[in-house]
């Protein structure tokens, strides 16, 4: 994911999967978003400003994600679970500030309303650039989840609303 951070803009890694659920540490890493000129290609970049941001979930659970999310306005750091098919999500985010360094525990926001009983697992997401909207992707579908005007951004996720505004498309992968 790419989002502000205090240098400026950030590239978010997540090192977050735990397929097994035996991983007894999780991070994300960020680094300065490097700097292309127009053009610019076959260029090796040396990544410079980089933080670890060490987690853990609330009770020291062991879940599994692949899904991270950076608020494009605030920053915030969501992490969205990796549950089996038809079983729903669930999201985290980070506390703030983010303090490099330091295990932080994610606070529970939502489940979400995906992924649907016919659906596969939770697997990736995005943010609109301007905050309005989340794009997920399942392994078969993509979900649009867009803000209700006036609401705040974590508003979007609350039900029984979340599960009437979410917008499907079932997408066929053509290799």
């Amino acid at each position: 994911a790419v989002g502000p951070c205090p240098t400026g803009t950030c590239v978010y890694l997540g090192d977050i999967g735990d397929n097994a659920h035996v991983r007894t540490s999780r991070k994300v890493v960020r680094v300065n978003e490097p700097v292309l000129k127009q053009g610019e290609t076959g260029k090796t970049l040396t990544a410079t400003g980089l933080e670890q941001l060490p987690f853990s979930y609330p009770g020291d659970a062991r879940n599994n994600a692949e899904t991270l999310l950076v608020h494009p306005q605030t920053g915030d750091i969501y992490v969205g679970t990796k549950e089996a098919a038809g079983v729903r999500s669930t999201l985290y985010k980070f506390p703030q500030p983010l303090t490099p360094g330091r295990v932080a525990v994610l606070s529970r926001v939502a489940e979400l309303p995906i992924p649907k009983p016919d659906d596969q697992d939770l697997s990736g997401g995005d943010i609109q650039p301007c905050g309005g909207a989340v794009l997920f992707r399942t392994g078969n579908r993509l979900y649009l989840l867009r803000a209700v005007a006036g609401q705040g951004f974590e508003a979007l996720f609350s039900p029984p609303s979340a599960d009437a505004r979410l917008m499907t498309w079932v997408w066929t992968l053509v290799i």
